[in-house]
Formats: structure tokens, C-alpha cells, sequence
């Protein structure tokens, strides 16, 4: 229960969260990479709206020849980014956009030595996680294992393509939960439905979708999140997608015709589930008119409802890991330290003063900034107080406000803060000092 709120208000606010909650497609979204910078559609509307409510991320800059790759590398039901670079692979384990390094991110030795290698990733095994692999003039090298390390004895290999100018491409075309893979060849796409590596003209599908259209680049997904993926073009920032998955271009509203990454010097199409999960609130209880305590069951109130419940990993060198959003987040108030956050004195701080010192922070290898009020929200634990957050992963923490840096638009020189004592957010002046805790990636 809120330290600070009746139960009434209380419930109240339960029902807005649930009613006012963002909701994202369920199926594959677009985005561009360009130069290790990745723009990603979050909420599905095949528009570049910014951040929030779209991701941008700093993955794979610097690196000659990188490539981008995307997949569920684990298992979590979200698309994370990485890069290939002539055989090595970086991949975003955590899901924050950012490279920490191993073992919290991958890095792994798969392809190098191949002349022309085109990586490639899919869930070749129907397990649920996206593994790697490379195509090379025809040859399918993948790791069914999943350890990033080819073995002639378990992994595999197939022979399917080939044709001059070939464009590898994976997806689930009938919905079975396995990947398959397939060739682009000049508008022409040629799918591997049953799955054997081998093309057979009686069991396998031919499409046309693309000709004709300079620059073309395939792109699939599953864009309307039936399970089954579906193809589609992208070509100098337009996107042309195959909505309902019959193979051929049939204009709009039945197909999608978006545009972006327009503008953009050498864009790259990716696609994946970027979809930004919300954490559950922690509240579990549930009120009545008066203020009584009464069954959650049918309730239709915020304690009704367990969706992404609040997640964490201790990463053991002070830094904590949002299992659900991705966001890796600093464990001690700023001034605190040690394995309790014990160590030290926790330092208020003004709201510009706060933002460089996150931006500054070196921790951990990641790049840091002040988080925005719906992300500090997100950590907070509506069934507890006094503080209302897990303690266990965040020690120590303040029973009072924290800074945001998204600006309190109804007053000049404003901000939002957070309360972790009442779990309640206001405005507060920029020339304020009050707690700070950084985090990394998101946005």
C-alpha cells in the first residue's frame, strides 16, 4: 500500500495504469541502422517519432565492415541488436542497446575465413532463442547448438541458393516455431517451407515481390503477429510489406507502404519484436468504494493483474539488470557504494548538476545518463513502502525524491522527480538538489 494515499485514490490510480498503459504490436517492427547508430520503431507505426517513443542506440560504431544482425538471442520474447564484423559477432545480450563486454553481452567467432559470408540468425531449432549463422555463395553454415562455435558433428549444413546475386533470408514462414531459410534473387524469393535445406519445387514456394523497384533490399517479419513470417521490400527509405502474406504487392490498406530511414547515408533495413516491455507495478492488493480490503479476482484493478512482473539481476560489479525492460541500472544512490550501498553518504544533487554527473559516471564499462520519469517509475514497487523498491537489489535507497530528466512542462525551469518513499512522482525546480541513480541504454 502507498505510504501517503487513501486506498480509494489508491484504486483509482490502479485503473488508470491499466487503462493508460502503452500497447505495443505484438508483431515485427522496422528500423534502420547507419554507421552503428540503430533507429527502431517501437510503437509500430512506420513513423521516426523520436525518443521516446522510438529507440535510438549507439551499437557497433567504429567497427569496418560491421553488419547489423537482430535476434532473440535470449529468449526473452524481444528482439535484441548486434553486429558481424569478418566473422566475430557482438551481440546485446542485456538488451540495452549499449556494449558492456563480456559475459554480460556475447561475443562469439563464427563465419571468419569464409569469402563473402553474409551473416544470418534465426531460431533453427524451435527453441524459443535466436542462434547464429553465415551463408557463403550458396553454403548455409548454422549453430543449431547455439554456442557461437561451428561443429561439423552438431551443428549443419545446407546447400540452398547460390544463384548470382543471392540474398540470404530466414523466417518462419508456416508458423511451426522453427526458422527456415530461403534466397532473394532480383524480386524473386525463393522459401523453404518444409525446413530440410533443400529446394523442391513441389514442396517448397516461389514469390514475386520487389521487381522492379531499384535498390531493393529484402526485409521479413512477422508484421501483423499471426506467428508466421511474411516478406516484404525496403528501398531508399520506403518499406513495401506483405500484411497478409500471400507473396505479392497489393497496395494499401491491404499491404503496409511506410516510410523511414529516408535521408539516412547508408542505411541498413532491420526488423525485430522491439517491442518496449512495461513492468509490472508490484501492487497486489485490491479496494473497495469505502477503502476495504477485497478479493483482487475479477477486480479488474491493478492487484488483478501480474504481467511482467518485476525482475532483477544483480550483475555483482554495482550494476543492477531490468530483466524486463533491458535497462541496466546503477545499484547505489549516487555518494553510496559497496555491496549493501552502505559505504559513503548518499549526495543530493541539482537537476543539470545530475545529468552530468551521470553522463560522466564510469561504471561498469556502459555509457550512463539520467533516466526519464517513466523509466525511474518503472523500478518502483507499488506493493511495498518506505522505500518502494526492491531493497534486496537496490539498498539503501532513499526514502524521499529522485531526479528525472524529463522536464515539468507545466512550469518553466520544472522537472520530474520520483519519490521512493510514497511511490509518487511531481515537479519540482531545476535548482532543487535531490537524489540521483543512473542508468543505461532505453531511449
Amino acid at each position: 500500500m502507498k505510504t501517503g494515499y487513501s486506498a480509494v485514490l489508491m484504486a483509482a490510480v490502479s485503473a488508470f495504469l491499466i487503462m493508460s498503459a502503452p500497447v505495443y504490436a505484438a508483431g515485427s517492427n522496422i528500423g534502420i541502422y547507419t554507421n552503428g547508430t540503430w533507429y527502431l520503431d517501437f510503437n509500430g507505426n512506420g513513423a521516426w517519432d523520436g525518443t521516446p517513443p522510438d529507440g535510438l542506440y549507439s551499437f557497433g560504431g567504429g567497427l569496418t565492415g560491421a553488419v547489423p544482425v537482430t535476434g532473440d538471442w535470449t529468449g526473452t520474447g524481444t528482439t535484441k541488436i548486434g553486429v558481424y564484423d569478418n566473422g566475430t559477432w557482438y551481440l546485446d545480450l542485456v538488451g540495452n542497446g549499449a556494449w558492456v563486454g563480456t559475459p554480460t553481452d556475447g561475443l562469439y567467432n563464427f563465419g571468419g575465413g569464409l569469402t563473402g559470408a553474409i551473416p544470418v540468425t534465426g531460431d533453427w531449432t524451435g527453441t524459443g532463442t535466436t542462434k547464429i549463422g553465415v551463408y557463403d555463395n550458396g553454403v548455409w553454415y548454422l549453430d543449431l547448438v547455439g554456442n557461437g562455435v561451428w561443429s561439423a558433428l552438431t551443428d549443419t549444413m545446407y546447400n540452398f541458393g547460390g544463384q548470382p546475386g543471392a540474398i540470404p533470408v530466414t523466417g518462419d514462414w508456416t508458423g511451426t516455431g522453427t526458422t527456415k531459410i530461403g534466397v532473394y534473387v532480383n524480386g524473386v524469393w525463393y522459401l523453404d517451407l518444409v525446413g530440410n535445406g533443400v529446394w523442391s519445387a513441389a514442396t517448397d514456394t516461389i514469390y514475386s515481390f520487389g521487381g522492379g523497384v531499384a535498390g531493393a533490399i529484402p526485409v521479413t517479419g512477422d508484421w501483423t503477429g499471426t506467428g508466421k513470417t511474411k516478406i516484404g521490400i525496403y528501398a531508399n527509405g520506403v518499406w513495401y510489406l506483405d500484411l497478409n502474406g500471400n507473396g505479392a504487392w497489393d497496395g494499401t490498406p491491404t499491404d503496409g507502404l511506410y516510410s523511414f530511414g529516408g535521408g539516412l547515408t547508408g542505411a541498413v533495413p532491420v526488423t525485430g519484436k522491439w517491442v518496449a516491455l512495461l513492468p509490472d507495478t508490484g501492487q497486489t492488493a485490491c479496494y473497495n468504494s469505502t477503502g476495504s480490503f477485497i478479493s483482487c479476482t475479477g477486480a479488474g484493478q491493478d492487484g488483478s493483474h501480474i504481467v511482467n512482473p518485476l525482475s532483477y539481476t544483480d550483475n555483482g560489479n554495482g550494476t543492477v539488470t531490468d530483466n524486463v525492460t533491458g535497462l541496466l541500472w546503477q545499484q547505489c544512490t549516487n555518494g553510496l557504494s559497496g555491496a549493501l550501498c552502505s559505504t559513503g553518504t548518499a549526495t543530493t544533487y541539482t537537476w543539470s548538476q545530475a545529468i552530468s554527473l551521470c553522463t560522466g559516471l564510469s561504471l561498469a564499462g556502459a555509457s550512463w545518463r539520467l533516466p526519464t520519469d517513466f523509466e525511474l517509475v518503472g523500478i518502483e514497487d507499488y506493493g511495498t513502502s518506505s522505500p518502494s523498491i526492491n531493497a534486496a537489489y537496490f539498498p539503501n535507497t532513499q526514502n524521499t525524491w529522485y531526479w528525472s530528466s524529463t522536464p515539468y512542462l507545466l512550469s518553466s525551469g520544472f522537472s520530474f522527480m520520483v519519490n521512493f518513499g510514497v511511490s509518487s512522482d511531481s515537479g519540482e525546480g531545476v535548482g532543487v538538489t535531490w537524489y540521483v541513480r543512473c542508468v543505461s541504454g532505453g531511449q
